[in-house]
């Protein structure tokens, strides 16, 4: 008994830290906060760095449910990048500093 009020717990602690995160994101994507760095690769293969408008790619973000792969430390879903890929106008996007 006693181990399934443990993982009960700890479920607990893992929702409300995703959820705070969801929240932040959201909360992020109204305001007119700090822009965020996404890094990727241009069609011809450069490597770049570039500035966007959060209430852009956050909503894409979400649709993915970033905060749980942010939480559970896993790996994001290929289709956000390729969403995100698209937005950009790159081929390629493979980090975003959320």
């Amino acid at each position: 008994m006693e181990n399934k009020v443990k993982l009960s717990e700890a479920i607990k602690l893992v929702n409300a830290e995703i959820e705070k995160n969801r929240k932040l994101l959201e909360d992020e994507a109204k305001s007119e906060g700090s822009p965020i760095m996404v890094e990727g690769e241009t069609y011809t293969g450069y490597p770049v760095q570039t500035i966007v408008d959060p209430g852009k790619v956050i909503p894409i973000c979400l649709n993915y449910d970033f905060p749980t792969y942010k939480v559970l430390e896993e790996d994001f879903p290929q289709g956000m990048w390729d969403d995100l890929a698209q937005l950009l106008g790159l081929e390629h996007v493979y980090a975003i500093d959320l």
